[in-house]
């Protein structure tokens, strides 16, 4: 019973991070926007998280995805990273540019956890916006904050199989 309240409460600041970023994003706010670009977002994105569980990984989560969301700001309902990189990755074809998407995707999926994460996603994210690629940043969110074998399985199927899940 423990766990499913853990996750909804994860889910829930999932729900808050992502409403907030793109309500930030509608409203025109370049000083909020700003802010979460350069990672500079502490007076932001703190208030929003609940999680007592473990805070101090949500709110590392929180300002990753905020940071990421900063730099992108294109979001979308659909599909994981994985699933965002494999269309950056389509979008290159066979070119020299998709060896280089690979690289780079495999680095990220084979990650070992947040702190190498938090050094590689945001470069990637901006190839995504730099190509109109969208990211589903509430997804972001929670696989960031449950990274695991799992989480990167999910990420290489959708990367390497092309396989979209909801």
């Amino acid at each position: 019973m423990q766990s499913n309240n853990r996750n909804r409460i994860v889910c829930e600041d999932a729900n808050r991070i992502t409403f907030h970023c793109t309500r930030w994003f509608h409203e025109e706010n370049r000083g909020k926007l700003a802010q979460l670009e350069r990672g500079n977002a502490y007076p932001l994105i703190f208030p929003l998280i609940q999680n007592d569980y473990n805070r101090n990984r949500a709110e590392d989560v929180g300002l990753l995805v905020g940071q990421c969301f900063g730099i992108s700001r294109k979001h979308e309902e659909m599909g994981n990273f994985g699933s965002s990189m494999r269309r950056l990755l389509l979008k290159f074809g066979t070119t020299g540019g998709g060896n280089g998407v690979k690289t780079r995707a495999n680095r990220i999926i084979m990650s070992d956890g947040l702190e190498s994460l938090a050094r590689m996603l945001p470069g990637m994210v901006q190839w995504l916006k730099q190509n109109s690629v969208a990211i589903n940043f509430r997804r972001l969110y929670m696989d960031l904050y449950f990274w695991n074998s799992k989480t990167q399985r999910r990420w290489a199927s959708d990367f390497y199989g092309g396989r979209r899940e909801n």
